[in-house]
């Protein structure tokens, strides 16, 4: 008997896009899935569309968000989980593409393997699928999976991810986040599980790049995306910094990533917001590195009143 599969998506306002990813799970070469479409109160009509999936296919099932839950991406997550019934989850984003034999070389690996967690790769496209698609990285490479996700070595997302149920009770996604959440999720997943991951070099998931993605709100200086990457970052360098168990290259690179995070602040106009943190964390560094905060403060407040001088910032960040 083949294991049930979860496909959790939530949507909003993808009328237009939707149909594309249920399509490419009814392509599946693995039937046995169930897949549960959370609604986050779209204004469109994603509703009369899920709802023609619903009712070619008894294996879709689609849900509004309840009210008394806050409203995002991340509380349908979770309203999707509990809804669940499959031994496996994979999350899923109601703009991408599964491959047709995705889930089957995903739950075959873990068969295989006796992991809890699948981790295959993805390509990015736009308006058009690439005919050729190659991975960016050689997974089977990667020595220590956490570290390295952590100092930004591999690139991780939930689509990509086939999970065992059980595993992942005890995680739900943060529901105060506007970004970062599969950053948030895994980080703290990944820090117990690591040894239950086994990685694949198939790309088995087409990830779409649009300017309406979460991702796309964040570089539009949206400042709840923001700050919601900067308390993730902020967290994940407080704890592996200051950790000896932590190599010394990965430690550096949290500091760096947690300091490119606060400068999208700077890029942002939020020049107040972005003294205030640098203060913060320069009180507990060496002093070596707060001679080199003190040399970024500089250039910041220069880039604050002429626009120039980022460049050097970002030379200066790297090398802190």
């Amino acid at each position: 008997m083949q294991p049930l599969i979860s496909i959790i998506i939530p949507t909003y306002n993808r009328a237009d896009l939707i149909e594309e990813t249920l399509n490419s799970l009814l392509d599946q070469t693995y039937s046995n899935w169930e897949c549960i479409i959370v609604d986050d109160g779209s204004s469109d009509n994603s509703q009369d569309v899920i709802q023609n999936f619903v009712e070619k296919d008894q294996r879709f099932k689609y849900f509004d968000r309840p009210s008394d839950r806050v409203k995002g991406a991340n509380s349908c997550r979770n309203f999707g989980f509990e809804k669940s019934s499959g031994s496996y989850v994979k999350w899923f984003d109601s703009d991408d593409l599964l491959l047709p034999d995705a889930l089957e070389k995903q739950i075959d690996v873990l068969k295989n393997t006796e992991k809890k967690i699948a981790v295959c790769q993805y390509h990015l496209f736009r308006n058009r699928l690439a005919e050729q698609i190659v991975p960016q990285y050689e997974n089977d490479k990667v020595e220590n999976l956490f570290q390295t996700y952590i100092s930004g070595g591999i690139t991780l997302n939930t689509q990509i991810i086939l999970f065992e149920k059980k595993l992942v009770e005890p995680y739900r996604f943060d529901e105060s986040l506007f970004r970062a959440q599969d950053l948030d999720f895994l980080y703290r997943v990944l820090k117990e599980c690591s040894s239950s991951i086994v990685l694949q070099n198939n790309v088995l998931v087409q990830i779409r790049a649009h300017s309406n993605s979460i991702t796309g709100t964040y570089h539009k200086g949206d400042i709840s995306s923001l700050d919601s990457e900067i308390r993730v970052r902020g967290r994940i360098f407080q704890e592996n910094y200051f950790n000896n168990k932590v190599s010394q290259t990965v430690q550096q690179r949290v500091l760096v990533m947690y300091l490119y995070s606060l400068r999208a602040l700077l890029l942002n106009r939020y020049y107040e917001e972005y003294k205030s943190y640098m203060k913060r964390l320069r009180k507990n560094l060496s002093f070596e590195k707060k001679i080199k905060i003190n040399v970024l403060l500089g250039l910041a407040a220069l880039y604050h009143r002429t626009g120039k001088g980022i460049y050097i910032y970002g030379i200066i960040a790297k090398k802190i």
